[in-house]
């Protein structure tokens, strides 16, 4: 039976080992950051939460990703 961490490890892309931003903030923190900087440029964009991770779902095709430190996105 798979637990709710195996199936987040399924889900959730891996960082990719090159080209990794840093910041100083916790996932919820930088996520809700980033959701306020592309505010300002009129871009609306959703901030969800869990397992210690956060997603900024910008549009259907672009999601952010957000956690220990690192943030990521893929298309498509």
């Amino acid at each position: 039976m798979a637990t709710a961490d195996s199936n987040l490890d399924e889900t959730c892309p891996p960082p990719p080992e090159q080209g990794i931003s840093r910041i100083d903030a916790s996932a919820v923190e930088a996520a809700e950051e980033l959701r306020e900087a592309l505010a300002q440029y009129g871009i609306a964009a959703d901030v969800h939460d869990g397992y210690g991770l956060a997603l900024v779902s910008v549009w259907v095709d672009l999601i952010v990703w957000c956690r220990e430190g690192q943030f990521w996105w893929r298309t498509g």
